[in-house]
C-alpha cells in the first residue's frame, strides 16, 4: 500500500482526489464508506463542524500519512463501480484500470487510436458481465469463464461444460445443482478486493449448445459453446452499493451478426479468469493470424490459461468478435505455443439465427 502514501501522492493528486469523492459521495455516505468499508470513525480523522471539502481534505491527508490511502480510493471505486470521474482517477493510479497514460500502447501503429475516456467507461460495463463458471465434477474441480449474453443467459464453451451435457468418463460427471457463474470476483495488486456474487442454474438450464471440434474447417454446428439459463435474471440486477448511491444495472454482452474483418495483426483482447484467478484482462496489439474458410475458427497471439475457456474476445474498440475456446494443440516441452483460438461470433450468431433464436442476436445491415 506504500506507493501512494510517498510525494507521488501529494499536493495535486490530493486536490483531485478531493473533488473526486466530493462528486461521488454525499457526506453521508461517504461517513458509511469508512465505517462500513474502512473500519473507520469520521470523527477520527475530521473536523467536527467541517464542510465536506474541509472533511475530505482531512481524511485524505490522514489516510497518507496513515498509509491507508490506497484501501481509501478501492472501496470507494467498489461502492460506486460506474462513476466515472472516480473510475479515470483509479485508472491514472494503475489500481485496477488501465493507466491513461498507458492507453496509446494498446493499439499497433496501424490501428486508430481510442477514445480514452469512452474505452475505459466500456470495460467498467464489460467487467461486471463476466464470470467464473465453477463446476464441481468426480474427476475434480473444473473452473472456466462465461459472460452474459441475455437477461438470464451465461455464454460459455461447450467443454467447459462437458460434465454437464453428456457422460463422458473423461471429464467426468456434474450435478447442476452445484454450478455456481461468480461474478464481480476482481483482486487488485494479488488482493482480492471481492469474492463477488454467485449465481446458480435454473431449473430448465440447459439453453443451448454446439458441440466442440478441433478440425480445421469445423461443421457449422461445431462451434464449442454452451448458452446455460441462470436462477436468476443476473443482467437486470444492481451492482455495486445502495448504501452509497453507487449502484448500476449489470447489463449483458449483446451477440450481433456483424461481419468482423479480423485483418492481419490487429489487435484483440480478452476478459477472463485465467486458472480460476480473479478477473484479468489479457491484451494483444499485434493479435490477429488468420481466419478459416469458413469463417468458423480463428485465430490470435493473445495469452490464455487453463480457466480461460469461455471467455469473450474483443476487438479494440469493444466489439464482441469472438468467443475464446482453445490454444495450441502441441504440447511438447520443446515447442513453443504459436496460436490461441475462439469461435468469430458471426459464427454463432449465423446457428442461433438458424435455430430460431432471434431474440439473442441483434442483426446488422
Amino acid at each position: 500500500m506504500g506507493g501512494l502514501a510517498t510525494g507521488a501522492f501529494s499536493g495535486e493528486r490530493q486536490c483531485q482526489l478531493s473533488d473526486v469523492l466530493r462528486q461521488a459521495f454525499t457526506p453521508a455516505t461517504f461517513e458509511r464508506l469508512l465505517k462500513f468499508r474502512l473500519n473507520r470513525q469520521l470523527h477520527d480523522h475530521s473536523p467536527v463542524n467541517g464542510d465536506f471539502q474541509q472533511i475530505l481534505a482531512a481524511v485524505i491527508d490522514a489516510a497518507v500519512r496513515e498509509w491507508w490511502i490506497e484501501d481509501l480510493i478501492l472501496q470507494a471505486r467498489e461502492v460506486v463501480p460506474r462513476n466515472p470521474a472516480l473510475y479515470a482517477f483509479v485508472s491514472s493510479l494503475d489500481l485496477g484500470a488501465v493507466p491513461q497514460d498507458r492507453l496509446e500502447r494498446l493499439v499497433h501503429p496501424s490501428n486508430e487510436y481510442l477514445p480514452v475516456a469512452d474505452w475505459r467507461v466500456e470495460l467498467a460495463n464489460l467487467e461486471a458481465r463476466v464470470c467464473r463458471v465453477e463446476i464441481p465434477t468426480n474427476n475434480g474441480q473444473v473452473y472456466g469463464t462465461g459472460f452474459l449474453v441475455g437477461r438470464d443467459l451465461v455464454m460459455t464453451n461447450f467443454h467447459v461444460v462437458e460434465a454437464l451435457l453428456q457422460t463422458n468418463e473423461a471429464v467426468g460427471t456434474a450435478n447442476p445443482l452445484d454450478v455456481r457463474c461468480r461474478f464481480d470476483y476482481k483482486a487488485v495488486r494479488g488482493r482480492v478486493l471481492s469474492q463477488g456474487k454467485t449465481y446458480g442454474l435454473a431449473v430448465d438450464w440447459k439453453f443451448d449448445a454446439s458441440p466442440n471440434s478441433y478440425s480445421v474447417e469445423p461443421g457449422d454446428d461445431e462451434l464449442d459453446y454452451a448458452l446455460l439459463r441462470l436462477d436468476s435474471a443476473a443482467a437486470d440486477e444492481q451492482i455495486g452499493d445502495p448504501s452509497f448511491g453507487g449502484q448500476s444495472v449489470r447489463g449483458f454482452i449483446q451477440i450481433t451478426d456483424r461481419k468482423h474483418h479480423f485483418n492481419a495483426s490487429s489487435p484483440l483482447f480478452i476478459l477472463q479468469h485465467p486458472k480460476g484467478t480473479p478477473l484479468k484482462l489479457a491484451v494483444d496489439t499485434n493479435a490477429v493470424q488468420l481466419v478459416n474458410r469458413r469463417r468458423n475458427r480463428v485465430r490470435y497471439k493473445t495469452n490464455t490459461e487453463p480457466g480461460s475457456s469461455g471467455s469473450p474476445c474483443f476487438d479494440q474498440n469493444w466489439n464482441l468478435v469472438a468467443l475464446h475456446h482453445s490454444g495450441d494443440p502441441d504440447f511438447d516441452p520443446l515447442h513453443n505455443p504459436e496460436f490461441n483460438e475462439g469461435i468469430p461470433t458471426e459464427a454463432i450468431a449465423r446457428l442461433l439465427l438458424a435455430r430460431g433464436y432471434n431474440e439473442l442476436v441483434k442483426t446488422e445491415v
